[in-house]
């Protein structure tokens, strides 16, 4: 038994899609909770779900678990996340206020001595005072994207069972409004919507992530680098990282163990480089950055970086959300910010980004809104479906295997 007196949950949801997986998930759960880590186990799925694993079936026909299935909605939304809200929100019901809540996917994300560690020493505390209270302590995350606002791996979750609900609660606006939001960034908004009024501002011009296009991935980040507008956004994402998350599941002796980022590093090179170093990662044939740990925010936050031109510049971005957090460009979608507008000019010159929703430039009283159509549909259950999805999720639990790798190597 462990000595804390916390109440731990654990709760898995949607699509099984790798039984032997979950199954596995499962034996590990329940050894935990013979230890006392965690109080019990919540399945939430789609009715029909366990009809095509028998195996599943039988051992949550047997009361061993608690299991929720509801219908899955008929509207599909970007990424799913339609779905994943719904089956969060009926998983977290059958969890009493006041638990902690370690959530996962069915199929994605390893239960090792890593996540024990992380959800029984690491302390969340207090979300940073200087911002607006969003979450009542801070919400463990695994990584979360360095240059784009709540754009946050879902794949593990853990924190207070009301934050976690804040977290992933569904908005419509976010996809309604924003032309190149991610799945996750979808998923995650909800808690934020309204509260960041520059980081509102900047999503309806995002460009997307640009896959196997390596000249296209530096020109994206170096656009981006080249506004203030933009640094004032990277610089209020890197706060709202650090102030209201913790990265990476670790232990406290590993995390102590990390060896800290050394003071005077040049912040735009590392910004550009192409390949990770120590607490970030870079997304293969992208150029993106994720932070893994809380080192490189740190750094960053506390100004350890070498005062060049780009340095300056960055320090000002970071004053300037320091003295006011909210403030900002506000979103308007017909006559946006000059900043705002004059950056969307140059990314769409440069590397051709989609058409954001926003009024094409006018002088008139006319305002024609455009970007493309919303990504919704309906929900199609078929055979090549089912098999396309299981071949896209097979992807990622190996990438998932991979990442488990190199943080083993360090």
């Amino acid at each position: 038994m462990t000595s804390d007196s916390v109440e731990r949950w654990a709760a898995i949801c949607g699509l099984v899609r790798d039984e032997p997986g979950l199954l596995a998930k499962l034996d590990t759960l329940a050894a935990w909770r013979e230890r006392g880590v965690i109080k019990d186990v919540v399945f939430s799925t789609w009715q029909g779900e366990l009809d095509r694993y028998p195996a599943l079936r039988t051992r949550l026909d047997a009361g061993e678990f608690v299991l929720i299935e509801s219908a899955p909605p008929l509207v599909k939304a970007f990424g799913h996340t339609l779905h994943q809200s719904k089956a969060l929100h009926y998983a977290l019901q059958a969890i009493p206020a006041g638990a902690m809540v370690l959530k996962m996917r069915a199929d994605l994300g390893a239960l090792d001595v890593n996540v024990l560690e992380a959800i029984t020493q690491t302390s969340l505390g207090p979300t940073d005072p200087t911002l607006p209270q969003v979450f009542d302590q801070r919400v463990l995350i695994n990584a979360s994207f360095v240059d784009s606002p709540y754009y946050l791996n879902d794949i593990l979750l853990y924190g207070l069972r009301d934050d976690i609900a804040r977290l992933g609660s569904f908005d419509l606006a976010t996809e309604m409004l924003f032309s190149h939001a991610a799945p996750e960034q979808t998923f995650f908004r909800s808690a934020f919507a309204g509260v960041f009024p520059r980081l509102e501002a900047f999503l309806y011009i995002q460009p997307p992530l640009l896959s196997d296009d390596p000249e296209g991935a530096r020109d994206r980040i170096r656009i981006l680098l080249e506004s203030d507008f933009y640094l004032t956004v990277l610089a209020l994402n890197l706060r709202l990282m650090h102030g209201y998350f913790r990265l990476g599941f670790l232990g406290a002796q590993r995390r102590e163990e990390l060896p800290p980022l050394a003071d005077g590093f040049d912040l735009e090179g590392l910004l550009t480089r192409a390949e990770g170093f120590d607490g970030c990662w870079l997304l293969p044939g992208t150029g993106a950055m994720m932070v893994m740990d809380e080192r490189f925010l740190e750094a960053v936050i506390g100004r350890r970086f070498e005062m060049n031109a780009f340095g300056l510049r960055f320090a000002r971005a970071l004053d300037e959300v320091a003295s006011m957090p909210t403030g900002g460009p506000a979103p308007n979608a017909l006559t946006p910010d000059p900043a705002v507008r004059d950056l969307q000019r140059r990314l769409m010159d440069r590397i051709g980004i989609l058409q954001p929703r926003m009024a094409a430039e006018t002088t008139g009283r006319h305002f024609t809104v455009q970007g493309h159509a919303d990504r919704f549909g309906l929900t199609v259950d078929a055979d090549s479906s089912r098999a396309l999805h299981e071949e896209i999720n097979q992807m990622r639990r190996e990438l998932d295997r991979l990442r488990a790798r190199l943080g083993d190597k360090g």
